[in-house]
C-alpha cells in the first residue's frame, strides 16, 4: 500500500506541476517514469524498514521519505526537462536525458536487488525483470526523436538480451547485490548502444564496453564458489 500511495502521489504531483497538460505517449514515458521509480525505491525501503526493531524502524522510515522526496524533487526536474525539450530543442535538453538514464540505472540496481533477494517464483521473477527493463527501456529511448516501432523493438531486444543473460547468471553462485550490479552494468552497455543508434559509436566507446565486459567476467569468476572447490580464482 506505501508504495502505491506514494507512486500515485508522485504521478498527482507531477500532472499539477505540468497543469494537467500531459497526454497520449508521454503519461506513460513521463509521469509514468516518475512514478515508478518512486514505486520501486518505496519497495525497496519497505522490505529494509520491516527488517528492524520499531526504533530502527522509524529512524529508517524518516531517513527513507526525506530520501525518496529529494529524489522525487530532482525526477520531477529531469523530467519537466524533457517535457519542454519535446517540444522544442533547449540547452538542457540533454542534461535531462543524461539525468534521466542515471536515475534509470540506479533505480534498476535496486529493482534487480528486491527481485533477485527475494523468494519469488522463477516465472514470475523474470516475467518482473523482463517487463521492467522493457518500460525503463522504451522510457529512454522516448527522448529519441525515431518513429515508435523502432524504440518498441529496440526497447524489446534489450529486455529481452538482459533478461536471457540474467537466466544465464542466475545459475552462477553470486550473491543478490553483485548479480543486480552486473545486469546493471550489462544494460548501461545495452541502452549506451541503443542511445547512440543515430549515430556512430566512437572507437572509445566500444573501448569502455569492452572493459567492462572484462571486469565483469573478472568479479564472476573471483568472487563465487562452487561447493568444496572453492574460488574459481
Amino acid at each position: 500500500v506505501f508504495p502505491i500511495t506514494l507512486a500515485l502521489m508522485m504521478a498527482l504531483a507531477f500532472l499539477w506541476v505540468l497543469n494537467f497538460s500531459i497526454k497520449g505517449e508521454r503519461l506513460i514515458t513521463i509521469v509514468g517514469f516518475a512514478s515508478f521509480n518512486v514505486f520501486i525505491l518505496a519497495i525497496f525501503f519497505e522490505s529494509i524498514i520491516f527488517s528492524q526493531s520499531i526504533l530502527g524502524q522509524i529512524t529508517t522510515m524518516v531517513v527513507s521519505l526525506v530520501f525518496v522526496f529529494i529524489l522525487s524533487y530532482l525526477i520531477i526536474l529531469t523530467m519537466n526537462i524533457l517535457n519542454v525539450s519535446y517540444h522544442s530543442d533547449i540547452p538542457l535538453g540533454q542534461a535531462g536525458r543524461a539525468a534521466s538514464y542515471l536515475f534509470s540505472l540506479l533505480v534498476l540496481y535496486v529493482a534487480f536487488f528486491v527481485l533477485f533477494s527475494n523468494s519469488i517464483l522463477i516465472f514470475v521473477r523474470f516475467l518482473l525483470v523482463f517487463t521492467t527493463i522493457l518500460y525503463f527501456s522504451y522510457s529512454l529511448l522516448w527522448t529519441l526523436k525515431v518513429d515508435f516501432e523502432i524504440r518498441f523493438l529496440s526497447a524489446f531486444a534489450i529486455a529481452l538480451a538482459v533478461t536471457g543473460f540474467a537466466l544465464v547468471v542466475n545459475i552462477w553462485p553470486v550473491s543478490s547485490a553483485l548479480l543486480s550490479f552486473i545486469l546493471a552494468v550489462i544494460l548501461y552497455v545495452c541502452l549506451g548502444v541503443a542511445l547512440e543508434m543515430k549515430e556512430k559509436v566512437s572507437r572509445y566507446v566500444w573501448i569502455e564496453y569492452g572493459t567492462l565486459f572484462i571486469i565483469i567476467v573478472f568479479l564472476l569468476l573471483l568472487s563465487t564458489s562452487w561447493g568444496i572447490n572453492g574460488h574459481l580464482i
